[in-house]
């Protein structure tokens, strides 16, 4: 009895071994291989790196723009580590995690911030890769870890007017393009009953949208691909907002953070499937033919399809 006892474990310690070894030999190290992150909770290594560099030069984006995304990218030195920040992409909770991670201020009173004071009272805390020198940006780019996340466009989109432009919303962004965009489109709204209104209505943003030149666009809904130049900069890690927490813990067991950093809040995805229809229901089928077409680069790069909850709208789609 002992004897196989002793034979069933020497065998199972052996195919272990044997897989240990395979996997390391094929895959290597989950944290040293650049990671995307596929829509259904898959982690791609390097061959989806292979795919963005291909996906990349097929759609011309072969110049290099680089240093357009420094201004954009978090440094923190202790723990080696950088971040583009791409808004409505959780940049706000990743910036209360850098502001933990620069030292100067503890979880507990950088997770009490308001928004203001993360975007702006407390950004002289964080060090950008524009901050540094030449020489030094280089060393960084090859040594530190870096990573950024995106997000479905069509659902950042509706997320970016919701905050910036629509009946809540207030403050510069409001101001800089919610009344222009009125003063363009509202001859031609959709909307009805809206003629005093100074907001937006979402089809007049996305009239705006589609007949902006990209790079004039906002950051808000600017292209993802561009703000952080992914063809550009191989980041390690590319996290899908839909894969927030999973990202975010591989993220921080990676740089080594401490027990009691982690982002403030979850970001449920429970409700965007109505969302979707809500706002994009009415659209006319011309101009979200537009919208597909101007963020085709970020549904083509971050392996996104159109949301199914809206792609029976357009027959262009399927």
């Amino acid at each position: 009895m002992r004897v196989k006892l002793f034979r069933l474990l020497f065998q199972l310690t052996a195919v272990y071994i044997i897989v240990a070894i395979t996997l390391r030999f094929f895959h290597g190290p989950l944290r040293s291989t650049r990671t995307t992150f596929s829509s259904g909770g898959h982690f791609i290594g390097g061959s989806r790196q292979d795919s963005i560099e291909k996906i990349c030069e097929e759609m011309g984006l072969t110049s290099d723009r680089a240093t357009n995304a420094y201004k954009r990218i978090i440094v923190n030195h202790r723990y080696n580590v950088l971040y583009c920040e791409s808004p409505k992409v959780a940049t706000t909770s990743w910036k209360r995690v850098f502001l933990i991670l620069s030292g100067k201020l503890n979880a507990s009173t950088a997770l009490k911030l308001s928004q203001y004071d993360v975007q702006h009272g407390y950004k002289k805390y964080l060090t950008y890769l524009s901050d540094l020198q030449p020489e030094d940006i280089d060393t960084v780019m090859k040594t530190y870890y870096k990573f950024v996340f995106v997000r479905e466009p069509f659902e950042r989109l509706i997320s970016a007017y919701r905050d910036k432009l629509s009946v809540a919303a207030s403050g510069g962004i409001f101001s800089a393009f919610g009344r222009r965009i009125v003063r363009k489109y509202r001859k031609i709204a959709h909307d009805q009953g809206r003629e005093k209104d100074p907001h937006p209505s979402f089809f007049e943003f996305l009239q705006y949208i589609v007949e902006t030149k990209a790079e004039d666009l906002n950051e808000h809904w600017h292209l993802q691909e561009d703000l952080c130049q992914v063809c550009h900069i191989k980041y390690d890690l590319i996290g899908k907002y839909e894969e927030l927490e999973t990202a975010t813990k591989i993220i921080l067991e990676h740089i080594g953070a401490p027990s009691d950093v982690h982002l403030q809040a979850s970001y449920p995805h429970e409700k965007s499937s109505s969302l979707l229809r809500h706002h994009y229901q009415d659209i006319p089928p011309s101009f979200l033919e537009g919208v597909w077409r101007k963020y085709y680069p970020d549904l083509q790069l971050f392996n996104y399809t159109v949301p199914s909850a809206i792609r029976n709208l357009i027959t262009v789609w399927n």
